[in-house]
């Protein structure tokens, strides 16, 4: 099987370990994650699978990457991405190695980054913030005097201006990011997080009487 023909569907969660096609995957001929607990799949993309893991020995959530594209490459950008020097931008890896079983497949250990928001729920969330906003306060996110409103777009302006400065980072330390987008970034310690976006939700689908 081609790595590009891999489908990545086909990886799944048996009795807390990882198997495709029905097979536990091997490193060198053994299970390579003895170490893991695998809990829930928590991303899927042009790139790969991530799964949300729990470490045994260090007692703490992490994730494993599987990559579908050239194992190859993948491997060279983990050990771009293990360096200390963009830990504070990326999820630094600390893990990396070739599956046997699924052939010419590359896996990468990092950290799970907790009290995270995708960018493009981010963006919802905003979105939601200004539309309540709107019909609550009666406010335009384009009036001076719009308090609240106003304090939304000043977090998106200083989100855009993180969002630069990280992507120089990855520029200056040579990293080329394969599958960059919105749903792949994440924001952390964000006041718009995932129960803001619930709660907005759950609003106006009651206001939409659904």
């Amino acid at each position: 099987m081609k790595n590009d023909e891999l489908n990545i569907e086909s990886f799944e969660i048996i009795e807390e370990q990882l198997y495709f096609e029905g097979k536990s995957v091997l490193e060198g001929g053994q299970y390579p994650f003895n170490k893991f607990v695998f809990i829930d799949k928590i991303g899927e993309g042009a790139n790969g699978v991530t799964f949300k893991v729990f470490h045994k020995i260090l007692q703490m959530d992490q994730v494993v990457k599987i990559s579908r594209s050239n194992y190859q490459k993948n491997l060279l950008e983990a050990i771009k991405n293990s360096s200390t020097s963009i830990s504070d931008v990326i999820a630094a890896v600390s893990d990396a190695g070739i599956l046997g079983y699924p052939a010419n497949t590359s896996y990468s250990v990092m950290p799970l980054i907790n009290n995270s928001i995708s960018f493009s729920d981010w963006i919802s969330c905003r979105d939601k913030l200004l539309q309540f906003c709107n019909e609550y306060f009666e406010e335009s996110s384009f009036k001076s005097n719009s308090q609240y409103s106003g304090q939304i777009i000043q977090s998106s302006l200083n989100l855009s201006i993180s969002l630069l400065s990280t992507y120089s980072k990855f520029i200056k330390n040579n990293i080329i990011h394969g599958d960059l987008n919105p749903n792949n970034i994440l924001i952390k310690d964000s006041v718009f997080n995932a129960e803001v976006l619930k709660s907005l939700e759950e609003y106006f689908k009651y206001q939409n009487g659904d």
